[in-house]
């Protein structure tokens, strides 16, 4: 299933540090040297890091009194619910603020307490079924276009159309009228800040490299500014004109704090709008992705995603009401998420010393938590290298940790729009289902390539071919 794995054998492991007086080990096994770990986490990091944790355990000093790798799921329990408050995004989400801002995904403390509690509201229950109605439509459009390709059987880029698909979904939601016009240059622009954002490193080196490599800097800034104008301006007219169309800007323009009563600026709302487009856009679009992949490579998989999706639906198009009915097609998406979870790992700076898993963690020591290793941990996960969507049924679920699968973070800072996503992922790949069987070339095999999200370091070509069914589409 993975392809590319990096193994860290050239390093020499440490043992655990010894104890102290409390009993607790200064240091947790260790790769000895940074200059042995560097070149394997430049190549492939998810799977040095899956290497890593095999061979050393669920607490791994990657840079000693600096970097720690925890992946036991009481690990990483500790550091997103249980201390949380002692774990910030800190340093290391700083390439991210020319573009999010202060956006829930770069803020802390308070700040973000106070923006999250304004923000959760736009994207309750309630709102969902404007969400699908969406996401139909656009989806809809976009098989449409596939006819072409699949009568002269004509591989498309599986990611490229997904990421149209998911910008114009965003955009939608987002702006509704507002986009007459606009929807090029913004879709445009979107897509070169998507090109531009790279791996978070967790050294300080990658961090530079992906800041400063860019050749293409200022068609970067410029993206930036051309998204500014329109939001800023939207907002303006709004607040003059006292508009509300029910999207997403008006839920965040006229949103008011329970507790103090207060709205946000147009910064703050700017801020929020370019994290959701980066975060909301890139992680359902490699879900998708994915999952189309996974379901070319596993027939029997995809048939039973057929079926299922021709019983339920018999050739109308989904509703939310057709989730639940929908359970296989589900836990496929679930399944490709532990396999590829598109924010397959993320850092968190220690605020004070701690503990984790007997381990002493040092104030400003940054902590590495990685879906995509705990996902293959063995011991949480029989044969976690195969497809199975199977695994996520309720009887084989039982007595698996908590956080042995958190493919959107977890804890009070997990992602704001997991709801959202596992209506979307789910109704696209049922509707694609529907109208097409989707093929990849024999023995095609895609490498990982580290961005803010997981993706393929390869065009993932896919070939649709029309499916005949009893039920018109």
């Amino acid at each position: 299933m993975v392809t590319g794995s990096t193994s860290p054998s050239a390093a020499t492991v440490g043992p655990p540090g010894p104890l102290d007086d409390a009993g607790y080990h200064f240091l947790a096994p260790r790769l000895r040297s940074t200059l042995f770990v560097l070149p394997g986490v430049m190549r492939c990091p998810p799977e040095y890091f899956v290497e890593a944790a095999r061979r050393y355990g669920g607490v791994v000093t990657l840079s000693p009194n600096r970097i720690y790798l925890v992946t036991d799921p009481e690990g990483v329990k500790h550091v997103l619910q249980d201390n949380h408050t002692n774990y910030i995004k800190g340093p290391s989400y700083q390439v991210l603020r020319p573009l999010m801002g202060n956006g829930l995904f770069s803020s802390d403390g308070d700040y973000w307490k106070r923006q999250r509690r304004l923000i959760q509201p736009a994207f309750q229950h309630k709102h969902h079924p404007r969400m699908t109605d969406i996401i139909v439509d656009s989806t809809s459009r976009m098989l449409e276009r596939w006819e072409s390709k699949a009568s002269r059987s004509e591989a498309i880029d599986g990611r490229s159309e997904v990421i149209l698909l998911t910008v114009e979904i965003l955009l939608r939601s987002m702006f509704s009228g507002d986009l007459i016009g606009s929807e090029e240059v913004l879709r445009d622009a979107i897509l070169d800040c998507s090109r531009h954002m790279d791996l978070i490193g967790v050294v300080k080196i990658v961090k530079m490299l992906a800041w400063f490599r860019f050749a293409r800097r200022r068609r970067f800034e410029q993206a930036i500014r051309t998204l500014d104008s329109f939001i800023l301006g939207v907002l303006d007219e709004r607040r003059r004109k006292q508009i509300d169309n029910g999207d997403l800007v008006s839920l965040l323009l006229w949103a008011r704090d329970e507790q103090t009563g207060e709205s946000m600026s147009d910064r703050e709302i700017r801020d929020e709008l370019m994290t959701m487009i980066q975060a909301g856009n890139d992680t359902v679009a490699d879900t998708i992705a994915w999952t189309w992949y996974l379901l070319a490579k596993h027939p029997e998989v995809r048939e039973r995603v057929e079926s299922e999706v021709d019983s339920t639906l018999q050739g109308r198009t989904p509703g939310l009401e057709d989730l639940p009915a929908l359970s296989y097609t589900n836990r496929v998406v679930m399944e490709s998420m532990r396999i590829y979870p598109s924010a397959w790992g993320f850092g968190r700076t220690a605020l004070k010393e701690d503990v984790i898993g007997g381990y002493r963690i040092p104030p400003k020591a940054l902590v590495v938590v990685s879906p995509y290793v705990t996902h293959r941990r063995p011991d949480l996960w029989e044969n976690p290298e195969t497809f199975d969507p199977d695994r996520f049924l309720p009887e084989r679920s039982q007595g698996r940790p908590r956080f042995a699968y958190f493919p959107f973070s977890a804890g009070p800072r997990k992602c704001i729009g997991a709801g959202i996503a596992m209506v979307e992922a789910p109704m696209v790949v049922a509707m694609a289902a529907q109208r097409y069987r989707l093929s990849v070339p024999a023995g095609f095999t895609p490498g990982l390539k580290t961005r803010i999200t997981l993706t393929a370091d390869r065009e993932i070509a896919l070939t649709p071919a029309a499916r005949i069914t009893p039920f018109p589409t």
